[in-house]
């Protein structure tokens, strides 16, 4: 092991499978195929130029293992320092990445310095570096051999986390006459009485047209959490997120596994219902690993996974997009793509009823949330501007007044899309569905995420929510369960499942106290305002379970 020099190509193997590990559960293991083949051999290139530079392999070797590791993970840094810094614009980013990669460039000239002139005995240096390395690409092999061998999935319930040990009894019609359960997001769409107030615009003849088809609507809903990851995890494993609160992260990674195999899903998969889900514009949110995952076509020549790499190493600065364009083809940019993404979306969901059932169907949509990409009549309002993928209080080319009036026709377009597709649902289901549509939470004209205090925004904009829900007819009952069932006006998104698991397979589910927490200055630090958007008033419709 003395002669053999192998940490440069046992590091840049490191970095690859870390960020695989990362994603194990949404990426398949022959994807790193073409990146484990790159790296190895631009690793042996790179080595056999120093090598005749330093005339010392073992010389050469740590500067090459240390080029590869400062090439490969420089995206990854330069996440970490502009969470730091948060640069507002363009250029402060592009200056933030340049003096990264100058401090870098510094690191790497003494390292081949050290290489050259101070290290007195270089094989020795690579015997321990061989060590060193081997030990190091061993940590994402047993993390992910881990990973594997634990197939216990997070728990949403103390102690359970399928339909048995919730003791759901199914009524006496056979499993395969389970309505389908679909549940579409309609991130950060208001409530009527706040559209209204703020916005100008009244989405009742759209909430009337979903009464008249059975729904019920909530009119004093809210959101449980600010956030749509918080939101979903929360609406999904039918609980509140209180271990993560306090967590001093702006990654999602905890919340992960929470939204990947949720104890809702686990329950349904167990009464046998498959998993359906959509490509969604939220990264966090597209769950490939669910019974069907249904994506636009055609739509990479590189996968996703080999993209993140890509966008990990150094060219992520400098020529990456341009090679990116080599290999994937003209791309949209990231408002394009997003009006693309929403109108697959919209056109496909209807098609998941012809998929073999029953189903529970998992559809994200990114709207009305901002950017604004959809004009009153759906045209792409590229001329107007589109906004940006953050709130108007951060950045300063987006103004309140802008993102009231882009929200508002963006509303207006996809609360008619939206209602062609229920419809379209209902028409074509050969048994009527159960259909909950929600927001995450509300619009976000007047938040203020830096600030300590949460009262600095206007929580109930932000916490306000649109809760629709069609639920069938239920064995025994005349009319819809919407109207018979254990649906209350000021419900919020962590209790509507558990309402919908008692009313059809009796579960026997207590419901939670309906919470509202509202995240500054980190997405983890919740601040319980559940006083504050409730004004002190209870519901007195609310029934106990």
């Amino acid at each position: 092991m003395k002669r053999l020099t192998l940490y440069p190509f046992l590091i840049g193997l490191f970095v690859l499978l870390a960020v695989y590990v990362a994603n194990a559960d949404v990426v398949m293991l022959h994807e790193l195929a073409w990146p484990v083949s790159i790296v190895l051999a631009l690793t042996a290139i790179l080595l056999g130029i120093t090598a005749l530079i330093y005339r010392s392999i073992h010389r050469a070797s740590l500067p090459t293992a240390a080029a590869i590791f400062i090439f490969l993970t420089f995206g990854q840094w330069r996440q970490v320092v502009w969470y730091l810094t948060m640069p507002l614009n363009t250029h402060q980013a592009q200056a933030v990445a340049m003096r990264l990669l100058i401090l870098q460039g510094l690191i790497l000239a003494w390292i081949a310095y050290l290489a050259a002139f101070r290290i007195k005995q270089p094989r020795i240096w690579t015997l321990r570096l061989n060590q060193f390395s081997s030990v190091l690409l061993c940590c994402p092999l047993v993390l992910w051999t881990a990973r594997k061998l634990d197939t216990h999935w997070p728990s949403g319930l103390p102690g359970s986390n399928s339909a048995q040990a919730l003791q759901i009894h199914p009524a006496p019609s056979a499993q395969a006459d389970y309505p389908d359960i679909y549940l579409i997001i309609a991130d950060a769409h208001g409530r009527q009485d706040i559209l209204r107030s703020m916005y100008d615009y009244d989405d009742g003849p759209f909430l009337q047209h979903l009464r008249d088809k059975g729904f019920f609507v909530a009119a004093a809903s809210h959101g449980n959490y600010a956030y749509t990851e918080l939101s979903v995890a929360s609406m999904l494993n039918l609980r509140y997120l209180s271990e993560f609160n306090n967590l001093k992260l702006t990654t999602w990674e905890p919340l992960m596994p929470l939204l990947r195999h949720s104890t809702l899903v686990a329950i349904l998969k167990g009464l046998g219902f498959r998993y359906v889900t959509f490509e969604t514009a939220l990264e966090d949110l597209c769950l490939p690993n669910s019974d069907d995952y249904i994506s636009q076509p055609d739509r990479y020549r590189i996968t996703p996974f080999q993209q993140l790499l890509l966008d990990t190493t150094l060219l992520s600065q400098f020529g990456g997009e341009k090679l990116k364009r080599r290999l994937m083809g003209p791309q949209p940019d990231l408002f394009q793509e997003k009006r693309q993404i929403i109108l697959f979306e919209l056109a496909q969901a209807p098609n998941a009823v012809k998929l073999r059932g029953p189903k529970f169907v998992f559809l994200h949509l990114l709207c009305p949330h901002a950017p604004f990409v959809f004009a009153v009549d759906g045209s792409d309002p590229v001329q107007r501007g589109y906004g940006s993928y953050i709130d108007p209080g951060l950045n300063v080319d987006y103004t309140v007044d802008m993102y009231r009036d882009w929200y508002a026709q963006q509303a207006r377009y996809i609360d008619g899309r939206l209602s062609n597709m229920i419809d379209e649902i209902l028409a074509e289901s050969a048994k009527p569905p159960t259909i909950v549509l929600i927001s995450d939470h509300g619009p976000r004209s007047e938040v203020k995420w830096a600030n300590d205090n949460p009262k600095d925004s206007n929580l109930n904009e932000c916490m306000s929510n649109l809760t629709a829900i069609y639920l069938p007819p239920r064995p025994g009952f005349a009319g819809t369960a919407s109207e018979t069932g254990g649906l209350y006006s000021s419900i919020t998104p962590v209790n509507i499942f558990r309402v919908i698991l008692n009313d059809y397979f009796d579960a026997g589910l207590t419901l939670l106290p309906d919470k509202v927490y509202f995240s500054c200055p980190w997405p983890f630090a919740f601040h319980d305002v559940t006083s504050d958007v409730r004004r002190g008033n209870s519901d007195p419709k609310r029934k106990p379970r």
